[in-house]
């Protein structure tokens, strides 16, 4: 994996596209330094407004693979001089950040790159995830596997759960998606492991569910009765104000009307009760 060195004014969107690339949750944080990240360097903004610290770029450019040029299309104006990428003894791309923003100028951060002497130049939005995969495509090298493609990173959402304590999930193996950026990389995963972190995570999940549905038994729900079930010993469905899915003994006559449930019994994924 090629090692990038993002340089751009504060604000511009250096973190937040470092939290994209890493699959991380985005959220704005002031960078007070040099960050080294699996394969990512982010500079803090200063080093590019400033030319006193300006030369600190080109000492830790040596550590990166390629330097990226970041540009959003909010900016007013260009920091990067024309042909300034002539100066770099790396390969510098080009990256227009925060591409959705509504009044941003998205050919104009194009064209200062371009002039920059930037190439290729990305456009990408860390918040709705265009363009990541674009630049995570043209990092990779033949045989790299990502570094956030752990089981380690894996089971990091099963620290979320835990800590979350979710109703339920609908979670699904990841399958390509013929046209997207996506389905064109290459897999580094098998299906064997992903089976594997998949079972684990519903496990987790399965004994959550069970936990908090249990804590309903001997409670009374207002539930809406909207249909049958299918099943003889339970023949009603219903749903509480929140959406839980609650399996009643009563009559058919009940449908559409609301009534006061006693919670008798429960599994992970629904209520079972009695009018």
């Amino acid at each position: 994996m090629k090692k990038i060195m993002f340089v751009g004014r504060s604000e511009c969107g250096k973190t937040t596209l470092t939290q994209a690339l890493r699959g991380g949750t985005i959220h704005y944080h002031k960078t007070q330094y040099v960050n080294h990240h699996s394969v990512v360097i982010d500079t803090p903004g200063e080093y590019a407004q400033t030319a006193n610290l300006g030369r600190a770029l080109a000492l830790y450019s040596y550590e990166a693979d390629v330097v990226g040029l970041l540009l959003s299309t909010i900016e007013p104006y260009s920091l990067y001089p024309p042909c300034v990428a002539a100066c770099a003894n790396r390969p510098v791309i080009g990256i227009v950040t925060q591409i959705d923003q509504e009044n941003g100028d998205i050919e104009r951060a194009h064209h200062w790159l371009e002039m920059a002497g930037a190439n290729p130049i990305f456009h990408v939005s860390s918040y709705t995830g265009e363009g990541i995969w674009q630049i995570l495509n043209y990092l990779k090298e033949p045989g790299d596997v990502l570094p956030w493609e752990t089981e380690e990173e894996a089971m990091e959402t099963i620290s979320l759960i835990r800590e979350v304590r979710y109703d339920a999930l609908f979670t699904f193996i990841y399958s390509p998606r013929p046209g997207t950026p996506a389905a064109s990389l290459p897999d580094t995963v098998s299906r064997a492991e992903k089976q594997v972190w998949f079972d684990k995570l519903l496990e987790e999940q399965n004994r959550i569910s069970g936990e908090l549905h249990r804590a309903y038994v001997g409670r009374r729900l207002r539930v809406l009765v909207d249909g049958e079930s299918g099943d003889e010993q339970w023949p009603l469905s219903s749903r509480t104000h929140g959406g839980r899915l609650v399996h009643l003994r009563g009559d058919a006559s009940l449908i559409g009307q609301y009534v006061d449930a006693e919670i008798l019994d429960s599994n992970t994924w629904a209520l079972f009760g009695a009018v």
